[in-house]
């Protein structure tokens, strides 16, 4: 950086120096920090700014005492270099203060998450058909619930999967006679060793049979299934009733008889699917049993205390 002084009387009157540095017009503080009277200010020296520092300094000669002035002016190219450098300097310390921190958060989060990463492997690696429960004895106590929740689910799936298997293995097993009687009575009827009609009905009733087991077998398949979830909803049985009537229309037309409906209503905590096979059971039983041309009624009341 570039100095520039001045050396002057207090009335400004040029002794010695640059003359052309501008007088000092300013006055001292009244408190300043130094014991010396000084002041300090910026201004403009040659088209530069300039920091310039004024010390009034008591002076005696033989004509008599006085006051000088006496002025430093300094460029600002020291002062922006070292404030640069500071600037510098404090960026490289932060930068490498955060790169130490992120290497220590990410070292700690791997540490801290490495039972975790190894639990999931070993979920990953399982096989399909493995539901046994989950061994992570190393994993943090704050995931034991979840864990737990887990393998909770891994036995849910298992007691449905092995009702899934025992259903298809019996449901090959009940199925196979009537499909092999039936087999034989349309290899009869193709050979001609009975009459036409009787054949058929033979055969009507094979396949009756054969629904029937079909869908008792569907029916256990799916109580099953609802035994599974632990709530069951709040359902209108009465509606439900009136479905399955509506359904069941053609058949007690077809029966021709009076059918009567009287319900009401009635909310029960049941599936309704549960509710419509009982319903539908109760019904076709009724119709199976009612002569042609008879009454038949359905009511259906809530008892005082019961839902």
């Amino acid at each position: 950086s570039q100095m520039f002084y001045r050396v002057s009387t207090l009335k400004g009157e040029m002794v010695s120096g640059f003359d052309d540095l501008p007088a000092w017009r300013g006055r001292i503080p009244d408190k300043g920090i130094y014991a010396a009277l000084v002041d300090f200010y910026d201004d403009t020296h040659r088209g530069q700014a300039v920091r310039v520092a004024v010390l009034l300094q008591p002076v005696a000669g033989q004509i008599g005492q006085g006051m000088a002035t006496i002025q430093v002016a300094e460029t600002l190219e020291l002062r922006r270099t070292l404030a640069r450098q500071v600037l510098v300097d404090t960026l490289w310390r932060q930068a490498a203060l955060l790169a130490v921190i992120a290497a220590v958060v990410w070292a700690v989060v791997q540490q801290a998450t490495r039972p975790v990463r190894q639990l999931s492997d070993a979920i990953e690696s399982r096989a399909a058909d493995d539901l046994s429960p989950i061994e992570a004895p190393q994993a943090p106590r704050e995931l034991a619930p979840l864990i737990a929740a887990t393998n909770h689910a891994l036995q849910r799936q298992s007691r449905l999967l092995a009702h899934q298997q025992r259903f298809v293995r019996d449901a090959s097993h009940q199925l196979r006679t009537p499909l092999a009687v039936l087999k034989v009575q349309v290899q009869s009827a193709q050979r001609g060793d009975l009459p036409p009609q009787q054949a058929l009905a033979e055969i009507a009733h094979t396949v009756d049979s054969a629904t029937r087991l079909a869908n008792q077998m569907l029916a256990l398949a799916k109580v099953e299934q609802l035994r599974q979830e632990a709530d069951m909803p709040a359902t209108d049985w009465a509606a439900v009733v009136r479905e399955v009537a509506l359904d069941l229309a053609p058949l007690i037309a077809d029966a021709g008889l009076d059918f009567d409906l009287a319900l009401a209503p009635v909310t029960v905590r049941a599936h309704a699917w549960a509710l419509r096979e009982l319903t539908r059971n109760l019904l076709h039983n009724a119709l199976k049993h009612t002569p042609s041309g008879g009454s038949l009624a359905v009511s259906l009341v809530a008892q005082a205390g019961q839902g």
